[in-house]
């Protein structure tokens, strides 16, 4: 079967989780991929989790939570993935213990299809202090692989006027009215990719963030950390 993206989906919300679900049944097999940003002027939390309908075990992609600097808002970000161990309907739940003023707290949930072992190959984070219309770029290192997959998730805070734009190879999949979008990209050619855009004015008056995880669809020996069944 050929690698594929089939499916991205993106919620938001101004508590301390957040539920996303799936469109589509997802398929036994297929790879899933999640982020969750929690953000607010006085947010603090030390705990985010993830679970799904169906069972699985989500591996944890930073292996911690993260908290970039920069902006005038506190941010937190977590990221996962997993191999689905089941066909069905799947809603992923998103949770964590914030407190104080939440803003847009967003799930971001991804599927693609076409795995025989895959193994993770880099993590990226990214913020642009001042704002403005531009992404809080993230430069991945020269791919390993043909077809390498990127999941990421972008936000920036200020309203929006229109849609955002983001530049090949990279491309939208999913967005919400709360400046969130989500963006995949299966590149063709072994090289050095950027997710980059731009936001439509008058966005990023704030803070813009973004996240992401590129995995190989392929074991790669001792180059990348190899994952079976991490859905059971």
């Amino acid at each position: 079967m050929a690698l594929a993206f089939v499916q991205a989906k993106l919620n938001t919300s101004t508590t301390s989780g957040v539920n996303t679900v799936y469109t589509s049944n997802v398929v036994s097999g297929n790879l899933l991929t999640a982020i969750m940003c929690v953000q607010g002027s006085t947010a603090t939390l030390t705990t985010m989790g993830i679970s799904d309908t169906i069972g699985n075990t989500w591996i944890p992609v930073f292996g911690s939570i993260q908290t970039p600097a920069g902006g005038s808002i506190n941010k937190f970000i977590q990221a996962w993935y997993c191999l689905t161990k089941a066909s069905g309907a799947n809603t992923v739940a998103f949770t964590s213990n914030a407190t104080g003023t939440i803003g847009a707290n967003s799930g971001a949930i991804g599927e693609f299809s076409g795995f025989s072992g895959f193994a993770l190959l880099d993590q990226k984070l990214a913020v642009a202090a001042s704002g403005g219309t531009t992404f809080a770029q993230l430069a991945f290192g020269t791919t390993k692989i043909a077809n390498e997959i990127f999941f990421c998730w972008s936000n920036c805070n200020g309203a929006l006027s229109g849609t955002p734009t983001v530049n090949s190879p990279f491309a939208a999949v999913t967005s919400s009215a709360s400046n969130s979008i989500a963006i995949d990209s299966l590149p063709t050619t072994i090289g050095a990719f950027t997710m980059s855009g731009t936001w439509p004015s008058p966005g990023g008056a704030n803070t813009n963030i973004s996240a992401g995880f590129s995995i190989s669809p392929t074991p790669l020996g001792t180059n990348g950390l190899m994952l079976v069944g991490c859905g059971t």
